[in-house]
């Protein structure tokens, strides 16, 4: 568990650094959508 969640730390990273360079319209989606999915790796909401 704990590498799944570094790997997708490691992954948002990058692509946050990538989603940067669009815009800030881009921005506040990307960041939007990465908070709904961290909703979903709460845990209780299995």
């Amino acid at each position: 568990m704990a590498l799944m969640s570094t790997v997708y730390n490691v992954g948002s990273v990058i692509l946050q650094s990538s989603v940067n360079a669009l815009g800030n319209i881009y921005i506040t989606a990307q960041v939007g959508g990465r908070r709904l999915a961290e909703l979903f790796y709460t845990p209780g909401l299995h």
